[in-house]
């Protein structure tokens, strides 16, 4: 059952990745072009707007998604399920705080996106949670890098 992991967490992670990847670089040349209006003010505003929808995530996913989720990582690869969301929750984090302009890296939250993916993948074919995690982190990361 395990061999199932492979295309989905390949495929489903590659394309959730580059579509992250993709509706970024699209948001960012309109963030762009909207903010040449007013640059300081726009940008403020966005960057004010952006780091609360950072931290409302923080606090509903209940600080998993602050920081790198280095831990959350740690444990999928570990075989321990990530909460059902959390991939999603980070995914969102780190594109708001990219668009913010003061982004906070794109290679150890795309890992952890991409462990949480795999997790939940995982834990929903009653897999294992270790080898979804890492299948999904390498799938979601060539999908955002633009790997083939």
């Amino acid at each position: 059952m395990d061999w199932v992991l492979v295309p989905i967490c390949g495929i489903g992670g590659g394309m959730l990745g580059a579509a992250f990847s993709g509706f970024a670089l699209y948001s960012g040349i309109r963030i762009r072009r909207w903010a040449q209006l007013a640059p300081l003010k726009r940008m403020v505003l966005l960057a004010g707007l952006c780091g609360l929808g950072v931290a409302i995530m923080g606090i509903v996913s209940g600080g998993d998604t602050f920081g790198t989720s280095y831990e959350q990582a740690r444990d999928a690869i570990e075989g321990h399920p990530t909460q059902s969301l959390f991939f999603a929750q980070k995914l969102l984090a780190s594109f708001l705080s990219m668009m913010s302009g003061i982004p906070g890296g794109i290679f150890a939250p795309s890992l952890a996106v991409g462990a949480g993916f795999g997790s939940t993948v995982g834990s929903l074919f009653g897999t294992s949670i270790a080898l979804a995690a890492i299948l999904g982190m390498a799938g979601y990361f060539a999908g955002v890098v633009q790997a083939q």
